[in-house]
């Protein structure tokens, strides 16, 4: 499957919103879905950063975050639900963490809130600092760190 990879920062919020959101409320439950103020809060951070996976052209999954001082810490990541298990996800934090790194921090952080994400997390090399029972609606969290 070919897919593009791209990053994206505080100015492109005006471009892609209506997709994002499209995204979000594909990938995600009521409860557990970010609001259009939670991402143009998000957005209006200069220093945030994320990446969007196009297929045919049409985003298909983003990931969000932004600096905690020396960390990053990695806000959302969604996949819509027919991409979902096909290494998607993976293939954009890989980017993603090569993206962070280069900016010179020293960790990123994130809360994987399915087992599926903790996974993909544990493989790139994240450690589970924390578990957090009922973080988000009823999703429950594992709070990863991963050293740079």
């Amino acid at each position: 499957m070919d897919v593009i990879i791209e990053e994206i920062n505080f100015n492109d919020w005006p471009f892609i919103e209506n997709e994002i959101i499209k995204v979000e409320k594909d990938a995600f439950e009521d409860e557990v879905r970010f609001k259009k103020e939670d991402f143009e809060n998000t957005f209006k951070n200069p220093l945030m950063s994320g990446v969007v996976v196009k297929f045919n052209g049409k985003i298909i999954a983003y990931s969000t975050g932004f600096p905690e001082d020396t960390n990053f810490y990695i806000e959302s990541v969604a996949v819509i639900k027919n991409f979902q298990g096909k290494g998607i996800g993976k293939k954009m934090l890989i980017k993603f963490i090569e993206i962070i790194t280069s900016k010179g921090y020293k960790s990123i952080s994130m809360h994987a809130t399915s087992q599926a994400m903790k996974e993909i997390a544990q493989k790139l090399g994240f450690k589970e600092v924390q578990f957090i029972n009922k973080y988000v609606g009823n999703r429950d969290a594992w709070y990863m760190i991963k050293i740079l």
